[in-house]
This record gives structure tokens, sequence and C-alpha cells, in this order.
């Protein structure tokens, strides 16, 4: 009838003869309820999903990619003023903050290089000054040639002693 539908299948016997005839009647809406049923499922499941993915999307963002923007533009502004005491925020245990954490000691590297620098050269300047007062002191005549650039130096001295004005010979 128009409200039933009916299914028939053959079962077979060990010797591979018909044994049996099965039928199953359903009720035609019973197909309905089930192919909605279906449909609903499938489109609670599709919502699932994608809620599952922005929900992984946001835990990206926040865990990794404003972490990395973070980290970015302080090593960013670090370098924009040239100053090596400076230091990047550390946060977590995880490969953003070992990051994080091998700058600040790359940092702290350069500062002391560049306060090691700063006290060589105050060393040399000093004894610039010593060498300049124990030359004048000594009251000698002084030149120097360098080889790898051919320049050579004359001291005022020198050129006194053999009789040359300050600008009489040039140092080349």
């Amino acid at each position: 009838n128009g409200q039933t539908e009916a299914g028939y299948t053959l079962a077979a016997g060990l010797d591979g003869q018909p044994a049996a005839l099965l039928r199953v009647d359903s009720p035609r809406d019973a197909q309905a309820q089930a192919q909605a049923s279906t449909r609903y499922f499938l489109i609670a499941l599709a919502a699932s999903a994608l809620v599952f993915t922005l929900l992984v999307l946001v835990l990206i963002d926040r865990t990794v990619v404003r972490r990395l923007g973070r980290l970015t533009s302080s090593v960013m502004h670090i370098s924009s003023q040239a100053d090596a005491s400076a230091r990047v925020a550390v946060d977590g245990h995880d490969e953003i903050g070992a990051l994080a954490r091998g700058v600040n000691a790359i940092l702290a590297a350069l500062g002391q290089s560049e306060s090691k620098n700063r006290q060589a050269e105050a060393a040399l300047r000093v004894s610039e000054q010593h060498y300049a007062l124990a030359a004048q002191g000594a009251n000698d005549g002084l030149w120097d040639w360098d080889l790898a650039s051919g320049q050579i130096y004359f001291s005022a001295r020198w050129k006194a002693m053999l009789g040359y004005g300050p600008d009489a010979l040039s140092a080349d």
C-alpha cells in the first residue's frame, strides 16, 4: 500500500540452495525520518568541525602567532635603538621562549663586547698619550714608514733637526 515499503531477500542454505525468503515491512515515514535524521547529523557534524577549526585557529593565534609578533617587534625595536642593554620579554618554556632567551643571551654578549671595546679604546688613548709625551720628552726625531701602505711619517722634531720646516716634507 502507499504507507508501507517492503523489502525482500532470499537467504541461501549451506548447500547454496534457497532456504528462506525474508520480508521486511517499514512505514514510509520511517525512511523520510531516517533521511532527515541523517541530514541533521551531517549538518551538526559540519558545524562541530567548523567550531573546532575556529577554536584551533584561535589557540594557534594566541600561543604562536601573537607571541612571535611580540618577539619580532621587540627585536626590531631593540635593533632600531641600537641598545645592547635592552632585553626581550620572555614568556613561556617552549621554543618561542627559548628563542627569546637566546636573543637575550646574544644581546648580553654584545653588551659585554661593547664594554670591552670601550675599555680597550680608552686604554689605547692613554697609551697614545704616554707615547706622545715620551717622544716629546726624548727630544728625538722620529720617522715611521708603513710598508703596507707606503706612507712615511716624519715628526716635527725630525724635520727641525734636519733643517726643514713643518710643511717642507710630504708624508707620502
